[in-house]
C-alpha cells in the first residue's frame, strides 16, 4: 500500500495529501492561539456573488457601449464570477474550501488509481490522472462549500447592501470613468472584502484615468457616481 501512496504516478496526489496535513495543522494552532495565520487570503478573493462588473456590466440595458479593452475585462470577470460562484465559493473561509480540494483531489485521484490497479489496467500516468481528478473534484467540492457554510457559524451576518459603499474611496481599475461612460472600479466594503463596482463622473467636466482614486457619492442604476478625492486623510481602496 505505501509503494501505491509513494508511486511517481500518484505524485500529484502525494503533494495534494502533504499540503492537506501541513496547512491542516497549521489552521489548528492557529484556531487555539487565536492567531489567523491564513485570513489574509480571503481579503485577496472577491465577493463573486454580487459584486463582480460582470454582473452590472453586461446587462442589456446597461446604456453603455464601453471600448474593447474594457469590455473584455468584463467579459472576464464574468466568467470568473459565474464559476466561483457556481462552485460556492465565499460560503465558508477560502482556506477551508482549499482544504477540502486538497483532500477531495488526492482521495479521489488515489482510489482511481487503486482502482485501475487492482482491475489489471495498471496507474495511468500523472499527466492524464491529475487532471481528471481536479475535473471530477470540482462537483464534490461545490456540494462541499454548500454544506460547510450551513454548518459552520459565520457571523451575524455577511450581507452588505451596495448603498454601504457610499462615502468610501475607490481606485478605477479598467477604463477612464466620464460622465457619459463607467469604468471598472474596486474598493474595501465593511466587512473588508474587495468588491467592484462600475463608477461614472458625477460632474460633466470630470474625468479619472485608470490608478485614480475617487470618492463613490451616489448609486443610481447598479452603478456608482464618484468626484475626485479631496480629502487625503480618506482611506484608499
Amino acid at each position: 500500500m505505501f509503494a501505491h501512496f509513494t508511486a511517481p504516478e500518484n505524485l500529484p496526489f502525494a503533494v495534494a495529501l502533504g499540503l492537506f496535513f501541513l496547512i491542516g495543522i497549521l489552521q489548528t494552532v492557529s484556531l487555539l492561539t487565536g492567531l489567523s495565520l491564513f485570513g489574509w487570503l480571503d481579503d485577496l478573493i472577491p465577493d463573486f456573488d454580487t459584486d463582480l462588473p460582470g454582473e452590472l456590466s453586461l446587462e442589456a440595458d446597461a446604456g453603455v457601449e464601453a471600448d474593447a479593452e474594457v469590455g473584455e475585462g468584463m467579459a472576464e470577470h464574468s466568467w470568473v464570477a459565474d464559476v466561483f460562484a457556481w462552485m460556492n465559493f465565499g460560503r465558508v473561509p477560502f482556506i477551508i474550501s482549499f482544504l477540502l480540494f486538497l483532500f477531495l483531489f488526492s482521495c479521489i485521484g488515489y482510489n482511481v488509481q487503486l482502482a485501475l490497479s487492482g482491475s489489471g489496467i495498471g496507474l495511468l500516468p500523472a499527466v492524464i490522472i491529475a487532471p481528471l481528478a481536479l475535473v471530477v473534484a470540482v462537483f464534490p467540492l461545490k456540494w462541499g462549500n454548500a454544506l460547510l457554510g450551513n454548518i459552520l457559524p459565520k457571523d451575524e451576518t455577511n450581507a452588505v447592501s451596495s448603498h454601504s459603499y457610499v462615502g468610501r474611496v475607490a481606485v478605477i481599475t479598467i477604463g477612464e470613468a466620464t460622465h457619459e461612460r463607467a469604468a471598472e472600479a474596486k474598493l474595501k466594503g465593511p466587512l473588508g472584502r474587495t468588491h467592484y463596482v462600475m463608477v461614472r463622473a458625477d460632474r460633466e467636466e470630470a474625468h479619472f484615468k485608470q490608478g485614480e482614486h475617487v470618492l463613490l457619492v451616489g448609486e443610481d442604476g447598479g452603478e456608482f457616481t464618484c468626484i475626485a478625492v479631496s480629502n487625503p486623510n480618506l482611506d484608499s481602496a
